[in-house]
């Protein structure tokens, strides 16, 4: 969670794992979706990186992953 909350303030997406609902969203800061016990991903805006909040946690998750140097 402190790498994904230490990302710079940036527009991002969030949306469910069966792509149910997405919204474009701007704070200045990110959400944290622990609580809700479901999958939600939250996106930078060009998918440089993405926060996986799982229904397993928090024994599975939650993630952050980074887009690769070399992925176009």
């Amino acid at each position: 969670m402190i790498g994904y909350q230490k990302q710079w303030p940036a527009p991002y997406v969030v949306f469910n794992e069966n792509n149910d609902w997405a919204y474009s969203c701007t704070f200045d800061r990110y959400p944290d979706f622990t609580s809700f016990q479901a999958d939600i991903y939250v996106a930078h805006h060009n998918m440089k990186w993405t926060m996986v909040f799982t229904h397993e946690q928090p024994d599975l998750g939650p993630y952050l992953a980074f887009k690769s140097e070399n992925a176009d």
